[in-house]
């Protein structure tokens, strides 16, 4: 079963792409929620 079926998507391309260096700078701890 695909995650998307999104013709226009290459394999791997729903994935978030996120700079986590200005993220961490903040502090040393990430969370994320996902609803």
């Amino acid at each position: 079963m695909e995650a998307f079926a999104n013709p226009w998507l290459a394999e791997q391309e729903d994935q978030a792409r996120l700079d986590l260096a200005p993220l961490t700078a903040e502090g040393d701890r990430l969370a994320f929620f996902y609803r």
